[in-house]
């Protein structure tokens, strides 16, 4: 797992499709999200933003406490979407 973002986000990963390592490439992530989820975007950003400053001690508890609300609308997004509708292969 990578440092300074929850456990949580292996469950965006799993909700925007298949790939090779759902921690390995937050940029990537950002560009799965951005296709269903544009509106929280720039939110996730500024979430993992503070993530990694606060794995250092730079955040401020205010900040930490905007960065779960930042999470929590992006699941919340996440899971109001239904499941990606998937094709039944032809028998």
């Amino acid at each position: 797992m990578l440092r300074g973002e929850p456990s949580g986000c292996r469950f965006a990963s799993r909700r925007t499709g298949p790939s090779h390592d759902p921690l390995s490439d937050f940029d990537q992530r950002v560009a799965d999200i951005s296709v269903d989820h544009p509106a929280v975007v720039s939110n996730y950003r500024a979430a993992r933003e503070i993530a990694r400053r606060s794995a250092s001690g730079e955040a401020t508890t205010e900040e930490l406490r905007q960065s779960l609300v930042y999470y929590r609308g992006l699941f919340e997004d996440l899971l109001e979407s239904p499941e990606p509708v998937r094709k039944e292969a032809r028998r």
